[in-house]
């Protein structure tokens, strides 16, 4: 048997090109991803005003209640991006592009976590399915994802400048920094990262007043390229507004704390691995300590923060395991035991990326109106629409005309508000519905994160005014009674039983969800199923204490 590992050790060895080619073809197909995240609309429409226009727009162009106002468009060159690849190549493109861009991010950290050891090719394959693990949930068509891209390259260069010592390793971050600076305002961060190595470079540097001016220079030229966007210094410095500013932060979910979300399990598992390889690895580097402190505080005070870890542990953990390997390899056999181990791991992480249920091309029904759009284009020519948050996006791409709000809209701004205000059934908010000339109304039943039945559903239920005539999984429309012909009624005990649908996935995914039990019990009571509704309101007094 050890004769036997020992040819698969050497056979492994022998076509590492092959092997490696082969396992990121596989890490890109298990990154398709269907459109299921709703921002990449309101990117497109940006990118597709951008083309109009030939230059970014100034103001406010398809949000309702601010047409006309100042607008500021900083993620535009990600919206251009995607709505070329979508006119030249549709949604197929998209999900191809966004994997790729998934998978250039793990081929950049595993050159760099194979460049400092020379490992053989399978070794750094735990640690690429670990990051991808971790990573994953934000490779879903945001602009981040640049940043994510940019940075694992960054972290190449870094580590093969600290290897190497010499200065043209560093010569294209300046062309990092600008180019990011047009898709995405976090320029700042590869400015950081590249601080910490330049400070490990400077202390393990034998002149070290030299390599602090000649890195110093390379940081002003990184920082100065970075403004040479549109909108010049405040690109560079709008994520230190954001932090400082709490009310907008407190809008958003993705800005919760970490331990309140499902991003919990990978934050505490990805800086308990990145502590015990710095411990482990000797001698020590100040750079993995720096970047694990900064980037887990960074993710335990804002969720979206978790893929940074992924990125910034990858290095010394991938360096703590060679350590591991090396002592562990004591016969070819071994090796070769190794050897398939780290593949099958590869592999495992791998597939298991796969088996997401957005794994696919198209769009995602869960919350894309999809089937409204063409009801929209018959029943709601003469007049606009009310959509809830985060379906705008899709329907201003969709449509190509104005809507209410979409998901760009956060904080107190005045869209936000009015659209709170309706969806609450506060008192006037048929005033509004007047003033805009709302013909439809396109929304879920339920809030997706809380569970909470929306208000303004219960009103439609008894207004003759408003017709309900179409029905997805994304959302029900509404449309205004006007006479008009070709309109087909649907029976208004739709709206429940929509409810419970959206309920239980919605419970599936926050199983402690006590308002989303409260919701269900009276959706069950509406449709006149009084067991389920006591079964139900049974266990959200169980969860309340009550």
């Amino acid at each position: 048997m050890q004769l036997n590992l020992a040819k698969v050790a050497t056979l492994l060895s022998g076509r590492n090109t092959l092997f490696r080619g082969a396992f990121f073809l596989l890490i890109g197909i298990s990154l398709l991803r269907k459109l299921f995240d709703p921002d990449i609309w309101w990117h497109m429409v940006v990118g597709r005003e951008v083309m109009r226009q030939m230059r970014i727009p100034g103001y406010e162009f398809y949000i309702l209640p601010r047409l006309g106002e100042l607008g500021e468009f900083h993620e535009w060159g990600f919206g251009v991006f995607y709505y070329l690849v979508e006119h030249y190549s549709g949604f197929v493109g998209m999900a191809i592009a966004n994997a790729a861009i998934g998978c250039g991010i793990l081929l950049c950290l595993y050159l760099a976590a194979q460049g400092k050891t020379k490992a053989e090719w399978w070794q750094p394959l735990p640690v690429i399915a670990l990051a991808l693990w971790v990573i994953e949930p934000r490779l879903n068509y945001r602009p981040e994802t640049l940043l994510y891209l940019l940075l694992a390259a960054e972290i190449f260069l870094l580590e093969n400048y600290l290897a190497h010592k010499k200065l043209a390793w560093l010569i294209p971050l300046p062309a990092f920094t600008w180019l990011l600076s047009q898709g995405h305002p976090s320029a700042i961060f590869l400015i950081g990262v590249f601080g910490i190595y330049g400070l490990q470079a400077v202390l393990s540097s034998a002149e070290k007043i030299k390599t602090a001016g000649a890195l110093g220079i390379i940081m002003l030229a990184m920082a100065g390229s970075s403004t040479l966007n549109p909108y010049g210094f405040h690109q560079l410095w709008m994520p230190v507004d954001i932090a400082l500013s709490s009310t907008e932060l407190k809008s958003i979910t993705e800005f919760l704390p970490v331990m309140q979300t499902e991003y919990a399990p990978r934050f505490m598992v990805i800086v308990a691995m990145g502590a015990i390889a710095i411990l482990f690895a000797r001698p020590w580097r100040l750079v993995d300590i720096l970047l694990l402190v900064l980037f887990s505080v960074l993710a335990f005070r804002y969720a979206r923060n978790t893929a940074f870890l992924g990125i910034v542990t990858c290095v010394p953990i991938s360096n703590a395991l060679g350590i591991l390997v090396m002592r562990l390899v004591r016969t070819p056999g071994r090796n070769g035991a190794i050897a398939i181990f780290s593949i099958l791991a590869g592999l495992a992480g791998t597939v298991a990326t796969g088996t997401s249920k957005m794994w696919g091309v198209g769009i995602y029904d869960g919350n894309t109106p999809y089937k409204s759009t063409p009801l929209l284009k018959r029943h709601a020519a003469q007049g606009n629409i009310l959509n809830f948050y985060h379906l705008g996006s899709y329907l201003a791409w969709e449509l190509d005309r104005t809507v209410f709000v979409d998901g760009k809209n956060y904080g107190t701004n005045r869209a936000v508000e009015l659209h709170d205000a309706i969806f609450r059934a506060d008192a006037g908010w048929q005033n509004v519905i007047q003033l805009f000339n709302i013909r439809a109304i396109v929304t879920p039943v339920t809030l997706g994160f809380s569970g909470e039945i929306i208000p303004l559903l219960a009103v439609l239920e008894s207004d003759p005014d408003w017709v309900l005539v179409g029905r997805e999984k994304a959302a029900l429309m509404f449309v205004r009674n006007s006479g008009q012909e070709g309109m087909v009624p649907l029976a208004k005990e739709i709206i429940w039983q929509q409810a419970i649908e959206e309920l239980n996935d919605n419970i599936e995914l926050y199983p402690e969800s006590k308002a989303a039990y409260r919701s269900l019990s009276t959706a069950y009571g509406r449709i006149g199923n009084t067991a389920k509704q006591q079964y139900f309101r049974e266990k959200y007094l169980s969860l309340s204490g009550s």
